[in-house]
């Protein structure tokens, strides 16, 4: 039988979070080897954007995160993520 890949939740493996100009902004590594950058009221009600692990330890949301989040999240950030990758 076919089991869908996508009808699991994926799981949280580290978050940050900041409330910035009465918005909630979010950056979360889940364990389907993605990282979604979240923002809005309610954190998810403005918009996500998400990309795999290997395109964010290649720089491709590091202007996104910057402009959020103060710079050493990107050092945790991809630190994390190569701890991750390693194990």
């Amino acid at each position: 039988m076919f089991k869908n890949i996508f009808s699991k939740k994926p799981k949280i493996l580290k978050q940050w979070s900041i409330n910035k100009n009465n918005e909630v902004y979010q950056l979360i590594i889940y364990n389907n080897k993605t990282v979604a950058l979240t923002y809005g009221k309610y954190a998810h009600g403005s918009g996500c954007k998400i990309m795999t692990w290997q395109e964010v330890l290649d720089g491709k949301m590091d202007e996104n995160i910057n402009n959020i989040f103060a710079p050493t999240i990107i050092f945790e950030l991809k630190k994390h993520l190569s701890t991750i990758i390693i194990c």
